[in-house]
């Protein structure tokens, strides 16, 4: 009997999505580093860094945070892909 291969074209989708989405990560994080260095000796303490990211005044905090949520996703995508390979 000839097995049917069942969501062929889903892995490659949700592959591709992850290899997008850590890729626009490790960019997200190299911005949101140059933007920091930048920005190194305007904080006097951590509550007006938290401040400062809480009212977009920081961009490289901003970037920081999308790079953390851009890895997780290119995390959850690449389980759906291999979870579509089985």
């Amino acid at each position: 009997m000839i097995k049917e291969k069942r969501n062929g074209a889903g892995y490659y989708i949700f592959f591709g999505l992850s290899s997008v989405s850590f890729i626009l990560a490790l960019i997200s994080l190299w911005q949101g580093i140059v933007s920091l260095k930048h920005f190194e000796g305007e904080f006097s303490d951590l509550q007006e860094m938290i401040h400062s990211f809480f009212t977009f005044q920081n961009e490289g905090l901003i970037f920081l945070s999308a790079a953390f949520f851009l890895f997780i996703v290119a995390l959850q995508f690449s389980v759906y892909a291999l979870l579509l390979k089985k």
